[in-house]
C-alpha cells in the first residue's frame, strides 16, 4: 500500500513539474514575431499589424 502511494505521489509530483517547465515557454514559439496583432485572412496569409485596427 506505501509503494502504491509513493508511486503516486511521485506521478503528480512530476506532472506538476512538466507543466511549469511547460509554462515558462517562450510565447512567441520562437519565431522572433513582434507584431501586437495578427490576422490570417481566407487564404491563409498571415498579416502582422502593430496594433488592433479601428475605424477612422
Amino acid at each position: 500500500m506505501r509503494k502504491m502511494a509513493s508511486k503516486t505521489f511521485f506521478a503528480v509530483m512530476l506532472l506538476i513539474v512538466v507543466f511549469f517547465i511547460y509554462g515558462c515557454g517562450n510565447s512567441a514559439d520562437g519565431n522572433g514575431k513582434n507584431a501586437a496583432y495578427e490576422i490570417i485572412d481566407d487564404q491563409g496569409a498571415i498579416i502582422q499589424l502593430e496594433r488592433k485596427p479601428d475605424r477612422a
